[in-house]
């Protein structure tokens, strides 16, 4: 995929009115009775299997295209992975 990548993983990382932003995410998320949240990181986080989201203070870190390569088994992240992803985009933030 490096000659002609077929996926995209989009980064936002929001400051503006996070925690109203965060919830609207996640509801507009959520298709099922199957809950998206994610313990162990920041002040909230969810996970849906392709997009993943962090709340911590008044930032907000959006990972958008989250996915394993075509093909791969299981076909979504463990929400392990994705918990230690999002605890890295946070240590990264801006102080």
């Amino acid at each position: 995929e490096i000659a002609a990548p077929k996926r995209r993983l989009l980064i936002n990382v929001i400051e503006s009115k996070a925690n109203m932003r965060f919830e609207r995410s996640k509801r507009l998320l959520q298709m099922t009775n199957k809950s998206i949240d994610l313990g162990g990181v920041g002040d909230a986080a969810y996970y849906n299997g392709t997009t993943a989201g962090v709340l911590s203070g008044e930032k907000l870190v959006v990972f958008s295209g989250v996915k394993p390569p075509p093909g791969s088994k299981p076909s979504h992240l463990p929400p392990e992975q994705i918990v230690t992803l999002l605890k890295a985009a946070l240590e990264r933030l801006p102080k």
